[in-house]
């Protein structure tokens, strides 16, 4: 493993191929120890962002209950990466909510429950209180979304503000990422917004 003293390089290299929760703590030891918070910032494959997250989930409910973990946008790049990494641990339900705008069947993944519909039906879709809410799911093309502000309207703000309000009433964590604009073409469409 690395020691207290590595580079942001070194971590990158360490958070591609670390396999298990000890090594995950280390890293995120080193990480600390360095004051290199600011490296997932950096991180430009969205698989070790996915590795990342799904490390971080394990290390905080490490125990053996069976939880119940929503993915919205399971089908998509990131998504599928991420319930691959969360049905590898036994103790975990995986489901998976996906409106396949973007997201496909083909990044299906064994043993993750698959629903389909959109964000903002979240409460009619989702019949159980998940323990852990990933939000992935949501319009994720920036120059697209110029040309349909209406449907770029309906899926982010609306759906939004539906896993927002299922989540308060489910009482589970939330935790939300976006990532296109910041990783996709270089970081480029930054300071762009529809």
């Amino acid at each position: 493993m690395l020691s207290r003293t590595s580079s942001k390089e070194d971590i990158f290299e360490d958070l591609k191929v670390i396999k298990d929760l000890e090594e995950f703590k280390n890293l995120s030891d080193v990480i600390v120890a360095n004051r290199h918070e600011d490296i997932l910032d950096d991180v430009k494959e969205k698989s070790l962002y996915s590795r990342y997250l799904s490390f971080r989930c394990i290390d905080e409910d490490n125990n053996n209950e069976k939880k119940k973990i929503l993915v919205t946008g399971g089908a998509g790049f990131v998504g599928s990466h991420l319930c691959e990494r969360l049905v590898q641990d036994k103790n975990n339900d995986v489901y998976s909510l996906d409106n396949y705008f973007t997201g496909s069947k083909n990044n299906h993944v064994d043993n993750v429950t698959y629903i389909e519909g959109l964000t903002s039906d979240i409460a009619k879709l989702i019949n159980f209180n998940p323990d852990m809410l990933y939000h992935l799911g949501e319009y994720s093309r920036v120059e697209q979304s110029f040309d349909d502000i209406e449907k770029v309207w309906r899926y982010n703000k609306n759906g939004i503000f539906a896993v927002l309000e299922f989540v308060r009433k489910a009482g589970c964590k939330i935790l939300y990422a976006g990532s296109s604009t910041k990783f996709g073409d270089g970081g480029l469409g930054r300071s762009a917004s529809p």
